[in-house]
This record gives C-alpha cells, structure tokens and sequence, in this order.
C-alpha cells in the first residue's frame, strides 16, 4: 500500500511540474512572440531609416477594431466636424492618428467599435465614448484587443492650420475618381490657435490642375465658398485653391518662386499651410492659395466680363461659342475663338487676363482664345466667355506686341515698339523667376499676362502673376535643343520654342517671346540691371550658402511637423515619385536639394548677368566720354581723358557688385570734369567766344555775391577765363577788360586778354 501511495504521490507531482513547465512554456513564449514582434518593429523601423520606400511585412493589417475614432480635436468651435479616425501604415505595418495643432490631447474624445474585446494602449484600456487624457501620455502605444497585440499606435501632432470639409457624399473619394466630378457640403477653417476663419457652405469642390492632377495620389482641388470671406489674413474672396503639392517633396517650391516675386514688387498670390481632414480622413498638408482671377482683392483690373454680363438678358455661357476657322479644337496659328454675345460694352480695352497654353491643351481647356500668326496660343481666362469684338480686340493687340518683339529694329509694321505694348520690366522679372527657379514649363503654359481698361490703367500687357513651380528647381528634367532644367550652368527658358511650334513649321517659332526679346542687346542690359536691383540681396538671402541662415532652411523647420504626418500617408521621399530626380531620403535632405540647386543656379546666372553688366556699363563710360566736348581740350587734355577712360573700363573687370558698376560712369564722369580744358581769356560762359554775354554774365555773378544772394561756385575753367587780370578775383575790373576787348575788336584795333597789371 504504501508502494502504491509513493506512486501515487509521484504522479500528482508530475502533474503539476508539467503543468508548471507548460505555464511556463506559455508565458516564455508569450514573452518571446512580444521581442520577435519588438525585433520585426525594429527591423522595419531601421529599414525604412535607411530607405523611405521600402515595404515592410504586413503583421498587424488586419485587426478586430472596425473603427477608431478620436474627436473634439477643435474644442473652442461648436462643430461636428472635427474628428479624425486612426489610419494603418502598409509600408510601416502600424497605425497613426494624426492630430492639428488646437487638439487637446489631454482631453479628446475617444469611440471605438471592436470585436476582438476591449482595446488596450500600453496595457492601459481605452475609455469608450468618453473624454480621456490617454493620447497624451506617450507618442507611441502597443495596441492590444483582448489578450493579442497588434503592433503600434503613432501620435502624430501639427503645428499649423487646419481645414475640416464634409461633402454631401461624405469626403473626398468621390472627387478624387475624376477631374469633371463636382461637389458640395460644409467647410471650417481653423487657424492654428483655433480661431475661425470661415466656417459654412461649400459651394462647391472640384479637382485642380493638369500634370499635378494626372500625376498626383494625393489631388489638389479648386474650392467655392458660399460668400465673399477674408481668411488667414488674405482678401475676401469666394474661390480658392487646396494645392497638394504631391510631386514637390518639401513642399516650399512655389512658396520660394512667391517669395521672389513678392521682394521683387510683383504683384503675387498669397498661401497658408493648412492640415486638411475630410470625413474623418486625415489627407495631409495642402497649400491653400488665392486663386489667379481678375478681382478687387486679387488682380485688381475693372472686370469686363461683369460689365458685359450687364448689357446681356442671358448668361454669358449660354449664348454659341463659335470659331473663326469652324473648329472649336482648332490650334491653327492665326484662329480664334469666342460667343456669340449681341452686346458689349463701349469700352473694350480691359480688362483681360491672359495666359500662353501648351498647343495640345488649349483646344480643350480655352473657352475663349487665340492662336497668334507664329503659333503662340493664349487662352483669355477673364472674360472667359469673350465677345467676338472682345476677342479681336485683344487679339490684335497681342498680335502687334509679337510683331513688335519678332522684328529686326523691335518695331512693328505701326511704327511702335514692343514696350509700347508690353511692360517690360515685369516680363523681365517673370523670366528672370523662370530661369532661377528652372521652370520646365516657362512660357509654355501657366504664364500669365493681364492688361487693364485704356480709361484706368496705362494700355499695357504685365507679366504675372508667377504661377506653378512644382516642377521647378530640378524636380522634373527638361531638355531643349541641348539646354535642360538640370544644368545649372545654361540659360534655359531663354532657349523655349513657342509650343508646338514643330506643328505648323514656322521657323521662327522655334524661339519663344522671352528668347526673342533676349537676344536684344537693350533688353538683355535690362535684365542684368533687374537682377541686381531687385533679386540679387533678396534671392541669396532665400539660398544662402550658409544653411542655417537661409530663408528655405528655416521655412524646412517650419514645416517639419506637418511634413512629418504629410510623409508618413504619402511618403514623398525617395525613390517615391511619379516624376523627375530622387530630392532625398529624408524631408531635411528635400528642403537642402532646392536649397543647394537654387544656390548654384543663382550663382552662375549673377556671374552670367554680372558679365552683361559690365558690358552695359563699359557701353555707359565709352558714353561719357564721347559726351565730353573734346575741343574744349588741348592735346594733354584729350590724352588724360582717354586715360581715365581706359582706366576706368579696366577697373570693370575686377568688379563683382552692382553697387561698383552702378557708380562707374558717374565717377568716371566726375573725373572727366576736373580736367583742365583749354583756356579762352574772357570766356566766362564756357561756349569758346568771348562775347557781351560773357561781360553781362561775369558781372551778375559779382553783382549776386556781393550782395550776398546765392550764387553756384563757378567751373575752374570759368575761375580761369574770367579772372582775365589775373589777380584771383572775379569782379567788375575783369568785366571791364572784357568790355574793352570787346570794343577794340569792334573798331579795328587791339586790345589783348589776359592783361596783366
């Protein structure tokens, strides 16, 4: 018996070391499954570090929590708008919430629906449909539903504006599926303190732009609102644009080419960086910008298009649109296009607002337009819809300027000159911010021209605004008969054909507007001039050298948080891209490629316009000199001033600032008139006669000093001629010999000057 109760003894004692090792073999692979899932985080984690646009193994896609949802992210605004769900990472395997800068994270309204159990943060359980301070006491959580983990909970926080829209289908998805597709709904827009900026009906929302739009996951979209509303500081206006900025990585290329314009005096759009969330979905950080429109608070030309519309019983789009050559996709050079509108206003010079379009979209995309003689098409976006009157007006006057700029003597047929049309100095700063910023588009589309009614403006075309630089700066390659975006060492927008021009086989379109007025000697001094007067200081400032210290570094910093929820749903680093060059692993290493590539472009175009300037300038001093009287000079004379102007354009070559060049010919200038010229005793007015003039006007200045009135301090040479007696004064004895001089001469008989006493 006692046999048998050892055994049995024995055997309750292995069950419960087997039990035990069996807890134990559980509980160590729990551990172990938590460090494989820790290591494989890990693993990705480094993975991406080192490569942006790697994938990663998919653990944690699928989950039991069928929605999770955090919301009161605008506490300070009644609305029920402001909520974000959390959104899986496939190329990270982990989740994110992604949070505005008015969130309180201490206090957000936290809902889920799961079906796996209850859900933990870092073993912590999530409060349902409640308010809860969990999100911010860490910026990464585990997440566990029930007893099973699912990888990670990111906490992502901006620090800029935000905008909540919801569509009457709901978000955004709609709208995305195609440009055509049109929207409506509600909008709010929060600065970055919480304060409102508009908050009402979304008239409508509808896709934007071309390239951006085909070759973008991420779409920009034109908005409406349904009033007139100044926001973020920028005039009231109803119609405004969400750009994605889905092919500029960091996401500041237009806001530097808008910076260069704006220093340059340009009239310019005006941005905010907004966080924009759409039915709960977080869609990233967009660029909300003025729209490009003829409007009091924008291009602020008298508005022909309204004006006509108050002379018509219809709207404007519902009369015929009709061509000159009866092909509405017509791109023929010399066509036109416009409606049927019966009446138009008796003014008709303005205002317009113009833009040059690629030949194979203007067909499609320009209501109202015109193809000039050399094949340039120019879409009229205001008045969109053009009278026939309207049209041709226009029409011819475009047409004079090309004439105008094609010409050898840059006149047209009229006998006028190019800048009788055109107000040059603001095509010459569009191209110089094309040829900075190499825009691969440069006056092939987005190029806009605009020109005032002849009653208030001053009947010229400008140039502007700047628009469009996503694929500037390096971001997509371009090549030219041999000159291309990416060569930092070429002029490139100088080299543009007008588009399209293999079509029609017009030799002369094979140079654009901005390279045919830069082959002319005077035009390119100007741009040399423009530079320095207004691009120089204020664009090394944007690129400086010194990294630190330059205006797109510091806008980088800006942006890093919002990059960095931008980066993690688009991931626009890397290899990532539809278009162009890889800009960087990292968002610094995107913000310092355009930072380097407009540094160099800027330092080889300023050595480039330094040398046309100097050339401007060595033409300025040879001016100078051939406006000195040479026969006012002996032979020592001539030689000193062919001295100094050789001396002089020597000195140009070792010049390297404007400031220098500026100051040459006034300098030259001044040296030149401290020359000693040949004297004529008695010729105190300096015109090489001794005249009654010269005795009148001797004896007024001594008159004038004497009495004390101001009198201007005579030229050395008049010290000398005047002072006939020679005892180094001017008076009336000096005025006397000239008299007698005079008189002898009037009778036959001598009386020589200087006389000496």
């Amino acid at each position: 018996m006692a046999g048998e109760r050892n055994w049995i003894q024995l055997a309750k004692y292995g069950i419960i070391i087997l039990v035990v090792l069996v807890i134990a073999m559980i509980f160590l692979g729990w551990e172990n499954e938590k460090k494989a899932d820790a290591v494989r985080m890990e693993q990705a984690a480094a993975t991406t570090a080192m490569d942006p646009t790697a994938t990663t193994t998919l653990y944690y896609q699928s989950i039991p929590v069928e929605e999770f949802r955090v919301g009161q992210l605008a506490p300070s605004v009644n609305t029920d708008m402001d909520y974000v769900h959390w959104w899986y990472s496939e190329r990270e395997d982990c989740r994110y919430i992604f949070l505005p800068a008015t969130a309180d994270r201490s206090a957000l309204y936290l809902s889920y629906v799961a079906s796996g159990g209850r859900v933990y943060l870092n073993d912590v359980e999530v409060p349902n449909n409640q308010t809860s301070n969990l999100l911010a006491t860490a910026d990464t959580f585990t997440i566990r539903v029930g007893n099973t983990e699912y990888g990670e909970l990111r906490i992502l926080q901006s620090d800029i504006s935000a905008i909540y829209i919801e569509t009457k289908t709901g978000d955004l998805s709609y709208i995305d599926q195609s440009k055509l597709r049109v929207d409506s709904g509600e909008i709010l827009m929060l600065d970055e303190n919480g304060i409102v900026q508009y908050n009402g009906l979304l008239k409508k929302i509808d896709g934007h732009g071309n390239s951006s739009w085909d070759n973008s996951e991420k779409k920009p979209y034109n908005i409406s609102l349904d009033k007139k509303s100044s926001v973020y500081g920028m005039g009231a206006a109803k119609k405004w644009i969400l750009l994605s900025n889905y092919l500029d990585h960091p996401m500041l290329r237009n806001s530097v080419a808008f910076e260069m314009s704006r220093n340059a005096g340009m009239y310019t759009v005006s941005y905010e960086y907004v966080e924009l969330y759409a039915g709960g979905s977080y869609r990233g950080t967009y660029q909300l910008v003025e729209r490009v429109q003829l409007h009091e608070n924008r291009i602020d030309l008298r508005n022909l298009e309204e004006d006509t519309e108050d002379f018509n019983s219809a709207e404007l789009e519902e009369y015929t649109q009709i061509s000159s050559d009866g092909n509405l996709k017509s791109n023929a050079p010399g066509s036109y296009k416009y409606w049927d509108i019966p009446n138009d206003p008796s003014d008709i010079t303005g205002g317009y607002l113009l833009q040059f379009q690629l030949s194979n979209r203007y067909p499609l995309k320009a209501e109202s337009g015109f193809v000039t003689s050399r094949g340039q098409c120019v879409q009229i976006n205001s008045p969109k819809y053009a009278s026939k009157a309207q049209v041709e007006y226009i029409r011819a006057f475009v047409q004079d300027l090309e004439d105008a700029i094609y010409s050898a003597d840059d006149y047209n047929a009229k006998g006028k000159h190019y800048s009788d049309y055109l107000d040059v100095d603001s095509m010459i700063m569009s191209y110089i911010i094309q040829e900075l910023t190499s825009n691969p588009d440069g006056n092939y589309t987005s190029f806009f021209l605009y020109k005032d009614s002849d009653l208030r403006g001053d009947g010229k075309l400008h140039v502007g605004p700047v628009w469009d630089f996503d694929l500037g700066f390096y971001n997509f390659n371009r090549v030219v008969f041999g000159h291309g975006t990416g060569n930092y060492k070429t002029l490139f927008s100088a080299y543009l054909p007008i588009h399209g021009y293999e079509l029609h086989g017009i030799e002369e379109a094979k140079v654009g507007w901005l390279g045919k007025l830069y082959e002319k000697d005077e035009y390119r001094q100007r741009v040399a001039e423009v530079f320095f007067e207004s691009f120089d200081e204020q664009v090394l400032s944007l690129a400086d050298p010194d990294q630190e210290a330059s205006w797109i570094t510091q806008f980088g910093v800006k942006l890093e948080k919002t990059a960095a929820m931008n980066n993690a749903v688009w991931n626009m680093l890397g290899t990532n891209r539809p278009l162009g060059p890889v800009n960087g692993y990292t968002y610094e290493e995107t913000v310092e490629y355009v930072r380097d590539f407009l540094y160099k472009r800027y330092d080889w175009l300023r050595s480039e316009w330094l040398g046309v300037y100097k050339a401007a300038t060595t033409e300025r001093l040879q001016a100078v000199y051939d406006a000195m009287p040479m026969e006012r000079y002996d032979e020592i004379g001539q030689i000193e001033l062919s001295d100094l102007l050789a001396s002089a354009t020597a000195a140009l070559e070792d010049a390297q600032t404007a400031e220098v060049l500026e100051a040459a010919p006034a300098a030259l200038q001044q040296k030149m008139d401290a020359v000693a010229r040949a004297e004529v005793s008695g010729d105190f007015d300096d015109d090489l006669a001794v005249t009654l003039d010269d005795a009148n006007t001797l004896l007024q200045y001594y008159a004038d000093a004497l009495v004390g009135n101001s009198v201007a301090t005579p030229h050395a040479t008049q010290m000398r001629n005047g002072d006939v007696n020679k005892d180094g004064k001017l008076d009336a004895v000096d005025a006397m010999h000239i008299l007698r001089h005079l008189v002898a001469e009037m009778i036959g008989t001598d009386y020589p000057l200087p006389v000496a006493e």
